[in-house]
């Protein structure tokens, strides 16, 4: 029967850890500097958009950080998932090997 293309083995985890971690470290980066317009790079008839454009920009940003955050969370979270797996792993190995003698 097909896993659909899933796998729960400690090595697919890990794999998996490093992807997660990866992808939050590429999110945090890509908002990760202020903007360096003001006021003034709007000109005179735009300046008093500037206001509206600079709070949509740090709420994407805050945004980003948030997500990058969770994603590392997630990543933190499927180690010590794999962590365990190969815990336990090991323990039903032993058991059965010394079932067996």
């Amino acid at each position: 029967m097909s896993d659909g293309g899933y796998r729960h083995d400690s090595e697919s985890m890990l794999s998996a850890k490093g992807a997660l971690e990866s992808a939050a470290e590429k999110a945090a980066g890509a908002f990760g500097k202020s903007t360096l317009l003001t006021e003034k790079d709007f000109g005179r008839v735009h300046g008093g958009a500037f206001a509206g454009y600079s709070n949509g920009i740090n709420a994407l940003g805050d945004a980003m950080k948030s997500y990058a955050g969770q994603l590392a969370q997630l990543g933190g979270g499927v180690g010590t998932a794999a962590s365990r797996y190969s815990a336990g792993d090991e323990e039903q190995g032993s058991a059965a090997r010394d079932a067996g003698r």
